[in-house]
């Protein structure tokens, strides 16, 4: 004979599974529908439920204690908070059922509306799930907050926020993608290379101009997303945004985009420059950390007395310490030997490099360098940086007043494994 007591139990196990699984809506019109749940989200959806799509709610569960974390936000205070999301791969089943506000617009890919976020299926699992995340962002900012900011700044959190990497149990968030494999018909990389392929790439100032985004426009989403990478890899500007978030609610966009580029003041050329260098070359794979620029407003003006300094084969550009005056005409000289990379043996390369490999148009390892100017204006676009060569030896002379960067001639996503570093001797070529 079976224990009653123990059928309860078990009974009770089996509801309480059903209900982490399916949420039972009584909400009208949603009956036919696909129906998923789980702590924060309950996904209504006319798509056929695979193995991804049944992981939606694990996703965006998994995300709020990781955004919580950007925001220095506690997550007790989210223990009753949800979001509804309609995931369709039409609009017209939920508009006849009513599920779609008239409030709405017409929108081509996602919309958030309060606690309800609307998205219509992508052509890649990683997309549908990067555009959830995306919605939800929003709709957790906005309860949070009672905003998200300007339209670069909202939108360029978002997507920082949502771009991610699931394997199936765990999350991350924040990640710059390794390859284009991994995140199919996302195309960020493609819009800024398109960008850069014209030379008229989007400022630091352009992107905080961007005022109004229509979701048909894609490649301002791309621009945000490169800010706020850029922000949040150096200290000093990621503090800027993690207090900018709780602060949205109480300010007019265009007060918040003032007060943050205000911030941004007393180091606007190095904020401009250190833009500047990451669009000049971002793309999959960048090593972030290995790329990122010292620079400081206050270094040095050089005077022409001769100075070394040591270029690292595992730093991508790399500031001289100094400033030098329009004109200035500096003598370059390079020693030493780096390795650039491990197969059955070290390739080892001097300042001249080795012509195994190219980095635009410069063989790998050779020392190659640029002029990265001190005070860049206020231009809306830039074009691309010039780069110069250098090998073991070359004499250059400053367009204006600017920092000289160098580094080894080597795609960012591949200095990891380099070694080594090549003594700089300047000096005055006059």
């Amino acid at each position: 004979m079976i224990n009653p007591r123990a059928v309860d139990r078990r009974s009770l196990l089996l509801v309480a599974l059903i209900l982490s699984v399916a949420w039972t809506s009584t909400a009208a019109g949603v009956q036919d529908l696909e129906q998923l749940s789980g702590k924060h989200i309950d996904i209504v959806t006319d798509l056929p439920l695979d193995q991804d799509r049944r992981a939606w709610p694990a996703v965006v569960d998994a995300a709020i204690p990781l955004w919580c974390q950007f925001w220095n936000v506690d997550p007790a205070r989210l223990q009753t908070w949800r979001v509804t999301a309609y995931v369709m791969s039409a609009k017209e089943p939920f508009d006849r059922r009513g599920l779609i506000p008239p409030e709405v617009p017409d929108f081509p890919h996602g919309f958030q509306y309060g606690n309800r976020v609307f998205l219509l299926n992508q052509p890649s699992p990683y997309y549908t799930r990067h555009l959830l995340l995306h919605e939800v962002v929003h709709a957790l900012a906005f309860h949070l907050f009672g905003s998200a900011g300007p339209p670069w700044f909202m939108e360029g959190t978002a997507e920082f926020l949502a771009t991610h990497r699931w394997d199936g149990s765990a999350l991350q968030i924040g990640i710059i993608p390794d390859r284009k494999e991994s995140v199919p018909y996302w195309g960020r990389f493609r819009m800024l290379e398109q960008r850069r392929q014209r030379r008229s790439m989007i400022s630091l100032l352009g992107v905080m101009r961007f005022n109004d985004m229509p979701d048909r426009y894609v490649e301002p989403y791309a621009w945000t997303w490169a800010l706020m990478q850029m922000l949040m890899a150096y200290p000093e500007y990621q503090q800027l945004v993690v207090a900018a978030g709780p602060a949205a609610g109480g300010k007019e966009p265009l007060e918040f985009s003032r007060d943050f580029y205000q911030q941004l003041a007393p180091t606007t050329g190095v904020a401009q420059g250190r833009w500047r260098v990451l669009i000049d070359e971002f793309d999959y794979g960048y090593d972030m950390p290995r790329s990122r620029v010292e620079l400081q407003p206050d270094d040095p003006l050089w005077n022409g007395t001769p100075y070394e300094h040591p270029i690292r084969a595992d730093r991508g550009w790399q500031s001289v310490g100094r400033r030098f005056p329009a004109a200035a005409t500096v003598q370059l000289r390079a020693e030493g030997e780096t390795v650039v990379a491990h197969t059955t043996k070290p390739w080892v390369a001097y300042p001249e490099g080795i012509t195994i490999r190219y980095f635009r148009g410069h063989p790998l390892g050779r020392l190659i360098g640029t002029w990265l100017p001190t005070s860049p204006g206020n231009e809306l676009t830039v074009q691309p940086l010039e780069v110069f060569d250098v090998g073991r030896e070359t004499k250059v002379t400053a367009p204006a007043e600017a920092w000289l960067l160098l580094r080894i001639a080597e795609d960012s996503a591949s200095l990891g494994d380099n070694e080594g570093v090549l003594q700089l001797t300047i000096s005055s070529a006059e």
